[in-house]
């Protein structure tokens, strides 16, 4: 007996194989269709056979969505691990640098921003270190990026333009391209910067560096805090030396340098802990100086 007989609509083959309709409509029954020696009910076939497909549908999308999460998952846990990995090699970089391990200091920063490219416009201690192993166009570059990002950062724009005048350019022609900055609040850094950019005479910050007059006011509530830390009266005093030691070098003037360098790192602001007073010691030891 043919299939037709049942129905007009056209059946189809599949690998199961069972015949089922290729189109809803199609008759309960099929004389003669079987499987496993029982009649089977098209329709039924048909519903279960969209079940099975549905349910493929709904495993293989879970499976889709349960393998991105898991890549999710996995990426997120690299890029976490890569972001801990920056920050291990951008300390390692700060440790060679205050243990005046310079070369050492720039290969640590450049892994770091290998790991984590976005440490590339916030690194200035990379800049530093960059100075200090004499690869002056590249710290300028470095303190660029720098100054771009924070515009207000006013020793960025100082260590570029000492950078730009270790370069051969010269400290008068690198006093022509500083960075305007503006918004400064502190007193001793705007006279520093009016010094660098020539509206204030080099002479006014070399009294200042050289007077022991000039101390940071102190801080009474600090103090009580920290009785242990006076470094803070001398604040003033110790970056005042440290731009007059640098912008003498700048200028060639390597004994006047050392006499204000020195000063800063035996300034009683050494107990800071702040990080410019190690430069001025990793300064003066790459120098040769005694302090």
């Amino acid at each position: 007996m043919s299939l037709s007989t049942y129905s007009a609509q056209p059946v189809s083959f599949v690998s199961s194989g069972l015949f089922v309709p290729s189109a809803f409509g199609a008759p309960k029954w099929v004389a003669g269709a079987s499987h496993s020696g029982k009649h089977v009910c098209f329709k039924g076939l048909h519903m279960q056979h969209q079940s099975q497909q549905l349910q493929t549908g709904k495993t293989r999308r879970n499976c889709l969505l349960g393998g991105l999460g898991l890549f999710v998952t996995l990426f997120n846990m690299r890029a976490m691990a890569a972001v801990d990995d920056a920050r291990v090699q951008y300390r390692k970089g700060i440790q060679d640098f205050v243990n005046g391990r310079v070369q050492q200091s720039v290969e640590a920063f450049d892994k770091a921003i290998e790991l984590e490219p976005s440490y590339a416009d916030i690194l200035w201690q990379r800049g530093l270190s960059l100075y200090y192993c004499d690869r002056f166009e590249a710290a300028a570059k470095q303190f660029e990026r720098d100054i771009r990002l924070n515009p207000r950062d006013t020793e960025e724009a100082i260590w570029r333009l000492i950078s730009q005048a270790r370069t051969g350019l010269g400290f008068s022609e690198a006093q022509k391209q500083i960075f305007p900055v503006e918004g400064e609040t502190r007193e001793y850094m705007r006279l520093i910067y009016d010094v660098c950019r020539g509206s204030v005479p080099l002479q006014v910050l070399e009294e200042k560096a050289s007077s022991t007059a000039e101390r940071a006011t102190p801080n009474p509530g600090i103090l009580q805090l920290f009785p242990q830390n006076q470094g803070g009266y001398d604040r003033n005093q110790f970056y005042y030396n440290l731009y007059a030691g640098l912008i003498a070098e700048a200028q060639g003037r390597a004994a006047a340098a050392q006499m204000f360098l020195e000063r800063a790192v035996n300034s009683p602001y050494s107990k800071e802990g702040d990080y410019m007073w190690f430069v001025a010691s990793v300064h003066c030891k790459l120098r040769g100086w005694n302090t």
